[in-house]
């Protein structure tokens, strides 16, 4: 191809080695600086892209999201009503959890809401401490703000007042539950600080009271040896 000299010196050039050799300085100060942060405090880096992630999604968090699944509501709300201690506690466990118009079933046998409260209530007289277990929790959905279907088992042992060898006597509470939880809009239905105004509007309770063994020590058999002793 024909080359001019005269030509090739009037055509402007554009040297782009020092903006890319800033470019690199630049990457590898910061890699630098980077590094010795590190060093010196390891959890800096991470600490802070973790708090941008949590602030982040709170930002983007809707109502739905603070409140509890259907399961977590439900053991904690019936819980409260077997591991309350006080009266007035109870009463106020009592109204979260319940709807006024709950449609109650004691061992399939139709009920009211009143008479369920006393025999809650009768049996927390008796005992002077209770453990709660639970097993096979299922429910029919996750969503705060939809009806869902909660059902499992929950194992009350209670510690009773009179004692048997010097040890509390304990009963045990096996309770097979089916609880229908859902939104309730009513005047008589107060919201949480989650604006969540779940209540459990039907209830099939099916409930044994059983006494668990009692071990007795077994007498120690004295050996020769230690009789002579």
């Amino acid at each position: 191809m024909y080359s001019d000299a005269r030509y090739d010196a009037a055509v402007p050039t554009f040297d782009f080695t020092i903006p890319m050799a800033k470019f690199r300085l630049s990457i590898i100060i910061l890699g630098q600086v980077l590094q010795i942060s590190t060093r010196s405090s390891p959890a800096v880096a991470t600490t802070f892209y973790h708090k941008n992630v949590v602030l982040g999604s709170n930002s983007q968090q809707s109502p739905s999201m603070s409140k509890p699944d259907s399961i977590s509501w439900t053991q904690s709300r019936l819980g409260a009503l077997y591991e309350v201690r006080e009266d007035e506690a109870f009463a106020s466990a009592f109204d979260v959890v319940f709807s006024p118009s709950c449609e109650v079933r004691v061992n399939h046998t139709p009920s009211t809401l009143d008479t369920f409260r006393e025999s809650v209530l009768s049996r927390k007289a008796a005992s002077r401490g209770v453990a709660l277990s639970w097993e096979n929790l299922i429910s029919t959905g996750d969503n705060p703000d939809e009806p869902s279907v909660v059902s499992g088992t929950l194992i009350i042992t209670r510690s009773m007042m009179f004692l048997i060898r010097a040890a509390p006597a304990q009963r045990l509470t096996y309770i097979n539950f089916s609880a229908r939880v859902e939104r309730v809009e009513s005047s008589g239905v107060q919201a949480d600080e989650n604006d969540d105004r779940r209540r459990i509007t039907s209830l099939y309770h099916t409930s044994v009271d059983k006494v668990p063994p009692i071990h007795f020590a077994k007498p120690h058999p004295v050996s020769n040896q230690e009789e002579r002793v």
